[in-house]
């Protein structure tokens, strides 16, 4: 199945070089049989245009590509069939199976997988009367006809049938080939999000662990201790809350705060975007930070659809300093 593209089985697959070389293979041994059984002989001018049309209708069938013939090419096929179709009637004796109608009942019928659907059916259905209207004035059995019109009401239906099968067998292929690539997705994007929650886990496990160990080994559990755990946990409530902010300068300014005594809160809105926040964002909103030493800090992350992407209330005793900074980095409100 791993070939079961439109490059193999566009145009039922008689575009492929492997059509072409089995086609003309065939018509090359029709033609020596026809020289064999000396009908060339008998009618060397009218045998000659039919075998030169019939490999020309060949060709013509199996013109490399995936898609169907044009309607320029198609148009000959039924007429290089036709031709060997008359040429065969002016040799038979009698109304039998006939091995140049035969051929001519092929190339026409094989326009059904190519993709010409309408020449394949004229073609075939003009191939077909023209053999009933020439057999018809000369009473034959229903055995003789039966004989003629045998292989090309066959050829006709091998041709329906190996359009519609091939046709089933690709769009089973190329279903099962879109689930398997939606399941792929899905499983990458499950295996990605994984190992994002392990990253994440991993980065909580190193702030927590070592304090826990430090309370399990005995350590007082005081003002100190409790100013501990309070970072940590409001370090992991910011990587939660707002994941997008954690720029590595940002959270260790943050922290660094927060052991001095300063309340720090992050705050974001559910709308915010997704995407980390770009470095010179985070150094413009460091700086603006950095100078506090006492009161209150406040962070907060906006919309996406908002003019300003970052905002910074500082409250100390002596003033209150407002800052709002664009995605990019620029302030566009202080006060």
């Amino acid at each position: 199945m791993a070939d079961l593209t439109s490059a193999g089985t566009g145009a039922g697959g008689l575009g492929t070089r492997l059509a072409r070389g089995s086609f003309l293979f065939v018509w090359a041994c029709w033609s020596f049989q026809i020289v064999r059984l000396g009908l060339f002989q008998t009618a060397p001018l009218v045998w000659t245009l039919a075998l030169l049309g019939a490999g020309a209708g060949t060709c013509l069938l199996t013109t490399p590509g995936v898609r169907p013939l044009s309607p320029a090419r198609a148009v000959w096929v039924p007429v290089s069939a036709l031709g060997l179709t008359a040429a065969a009637f002016l040799s038979a004796d009698t109304v039998t199976h006939l091995s140049a109608l035969s051929f001519a009942a092929y190339l026409v019928a094989f326009l059904i997988p190519r993709g010409n659907l309408v020449a394949g059916a004229i073609g075939s259905t003009l191939l077909i009367g023209a053999a009933l209207a020439w057999a018809w004035p000369q009473g034959p059995t229903p055995g003789a006809l039966l004989r003629l019109v045998a292989v090309p009401l066959g050829c006709v239906a091998a041709g329906v049938l190996w359009r519609f099968v091939l046709h089933r067998i690709v769009g089973r292929e190329r279903a099962h080939r879109s689930s398997a690539a939606r399941s792929a997705e899905s499983s990458a994007a499950s295996a990605e999000a994984l190992e994002a929650s392990r990253t994440e886990l991993a980065a909580i496990k190193g702030l927590v662990v070592p304090v826990l160990e430090r309370i399990a080994e005995g350590d007082v559990i005081d003002a100190r201790m409790r100013s501990e755990v309070a970072v940590v946990e409001a370090a992991i409530r910011d990587r939660i809350r707002l994941p997008h902010l954690q720029d590595p300068g940002l959270v260790a300014e943050v922290e660094r705060l927060r052991r001095l005594g300063v309340e720090v809160v992050l705050l974001g809105e559910s709308s915010s975007a997704d995407t980390p926040i770009l470095p010179r964002l985070a150094r413009a909103c460091r700086s603006a930070i950095a100078p506090v030493t006492q009161g209150r800090v406040t962070i907060r992350a906006f919309p996406a659809h908002r003019a300003a992407a970052l905002g910074v209330v500082m409250q100390t005793e002596d003033e209150v300093v407002r800052v709002q900074w664009s995605a990019n980095g620029d302030v566009i409100a202080a006060s």
